[in-house]
């Protein structure tokens, strides 16, 4: 684990919250403009964001930690996802 600055590892953070993972999913669409691909991105971004805090929270086991390793973990399984389809489309 990185040990960053908070003023550093905050905006880092949020940008990986508000856009990487829906990005990853969002990906899988091919959604042609560009401009509402981000904003679906940005979109399914705060809503994973939001119910995977939420969930952990209602479970009693709330951990910003945790809640990061499991956004970590949705924007691998759609980046594996939409590298398998790739694959497939360009053969």
């Amino acid at each position: 684990m990185l040990h960053l600055d908070p003023i550093v590892r905050g905006p880092l953070v949020l940008w990986y919250a508000l856009v990487c993972t829906g990005m990853a999913w969002v990906r899988l669409l091919r959604i042609p403009d560009p401009l509402a691909e981000a904003v679906t991105a940005i979109s399914l971004s705060v809503a994973l964001s939001g119910l995977t805090a939420a969930a952990f929270l209602y479970a009693g086991h709330w951990s910003p930690s945790w809640t990061m390793v499991a956004l970590e973990a949705m924007t691998l399984v759609g980046v594996i996802l939409g590298s398998r389809r790739a694959g497939r489309s360009s053969s």
